[in-house]
């Protein structure tokens, strides 16, 4: 992915400025860059698609801005929150997430507990326990193995 501005502003959208903004990406793998001075907008209310052949660098720009990769160079703000040096799980906390295109359920949950196992980095205790029970043995694991 080479250098590119792109404003993500909708018609008709009245802007309030960028949700999401990123000045000056760069990520190098070796002598490959795979994302060179990226720099985006995206405002609230918008709609942003990435798009472009194998081997661009959108896969590298959303580990990026989700914080599986570090940028070589560059910033990242999401609603006023400086990304750069955050780690992924931190990120997670503001609304950041990654997922991939072969998810990896918990085969002995149903769909809606699968979706809450995701959701409990949003709660500080673990309201959701009654509505997911089976759930409920993996989050007293994660606890304990924590405080170990």
């Amino acid at each position: 992915m080479t250098s590119a501005t792109f404003p993500a502003t909708a018609l008709g959208a009245r802007p309030v400025g960028a949700l999401l903004r990123a000045e000056g990406l760069h990520k190098s793998f070796g002598g490959v860059h795979a994302v060179r001075n990226i720099s985006l907008a995206i405002h609230v209310g918008t709609v942003f698609a990435l798009i472009g052949p194998n081997g661009a660098g959108k896969s590298t720009l959303l580990n990026l801005l989700s914080g599986i990769y570090r940028p070589d160079a560059g910033s990242m703000v999401f609603d006023g929150v400086d990304l750069t040096k955050l780690r992924a799980y931190q990120r997670v906390r503001h609304g950041i997430a990654r997922t991939f295109q072969k998810i990896r359920l918990f085969k002995h949950l149903s769909a809606i507990e699968n979706v809450v196992a995701g959701f409990h980095v949003h709660l500080r205790s673990p309201e959701w326990v009654p509505f997911c029970p089976s759930v409920f043995g993996i989050w007293l694991e994660s606890v304990f193995k924590k405080t170990e």
